[in-house]
């Protein structure tokens, strides 16, 4: 069981974290623009890659911090 001060910060950045990804997940409010970056990528293309990466570093930190099976 997590103690104390890091059992909040630790909580709110997993909480904070998934409302952030779910947020931006469904993409509503960004303009769909046919637009090529480096000559051959389109946006949205770019924006999932960019999310997905997100994704994965939110999967790391859940799985260091938040998700402690020995415990």
């Amino acid at each position: 069981m997590m103690k104390g001060s890091r059992a909040s910060w630790v909580t709110i950045t997993a909480w904070s974290g998934f409302v952030l990804l779910m947020l931006l997940h469904v993409d509503f409010w960004r303009s769909q623009r046919a637009v090529l970056h480096f000559g051959w990528l389109p946006e949205d293309v770019l924006y999932r890659l960019l999310w997905m990466v997100l994704a994965w570093g939110y999967l790391v930190f859940f799985t260091k911090w938040v998700w402690k099976g020995g415990e």
